[in-house]
């Protein structure tokens, strides 16, 4: 009974926190899916639930990928400022240095000014607009042509080549190609063998880390 009186109640679960973790799983879904945009709106959904930091790297992921450069940047900018310390900040560094690289190219490229083309016509053209000029086209230069005499044809001497002897016939052939299939053949079965023990390979590709809630 003692027991009883001093044990404490089990605390409520966080409904945000539970909201929060299936967006998430929901939104890793459809990043691997490369569904982008409704990647996106979970992760959105489930930070409004619970501001974890995790979610804004994931948003900035998404965004990037989908070429959504703008609003990649920004993202990657909020979680620096929501985890300073963060363990990927070289990564996420790197993908900010190169965004605003590419943003501020494309901004200088659209305010740059048009360039101005210039139209020549002949002389005596009818209804010339201003700013174009008028350039007689000066006459093509005559040139003759004098034939060179063509030097008399030498000879030709053909020489009949000596038959070869195919190489299927040649006493070294069949040797050396058994010789290079049995290597061929230890070869596979030693790569299969390779294959086999580590798993077959395996992908490299950066997958998203998992958050806590």
């Amino acid at each position: 009974m003692v027991a009883v009186a001093h044990a404490q109640p089990a605390a409520p679960a966080d409904p945000r926190a539970a909201e929060a973790k299936q967006r998430y799983e929901n939104g890793m879904a459809h990043f691997n899916l490369e569904e982008w945009d409704a990647a996106i709106e979970e992760w959105k959904s489930g930070y409004r639930a619970k501001p974890v930091a995790q979610f804004l790297y994931n948003i900035a992921q998404a965004y990037r990928l989908s070429k959504h450069y703008e609003d990649a940047l920004n993202f990657y900018q909020r979680y620096l400022r929501a985890e300073p310390k963060a363990p990927n900040r070289v990564e996420v560094d790197g993908h900010i240095a190169k965004l605003s690289a590419l943003l501020q190219q494309e901004r200088r490229t659209a305010t740059a000014p048009p360039i101005a083309t210039m139209v020549i016509k002949p002389k005596g053209s009818e209804g010339t607009p201003p700013g174009e000029l008028n350039v007689a086209p000066s006459p093509a230069p005559q040139v003759a042509v004098v034939p060179s005499p063509q030097p008399a044809a030498a000879p030709v001497v053909v020489q009949k080549e000596p038959e070869k002897t195919p190489i299927t016939k040649k006493k070294w052939f069949w040797p050396v190609i058994g010789a290079v299939a049995g290597v061929v053949v230890v070869a596979v079965v030693v790569g299969a063998a390779v294959g086999a023990t580590s798993g077959g390979g395996g992908d490299n590709t950066p997958v998203l880390p998992m958050a806590r809630f």
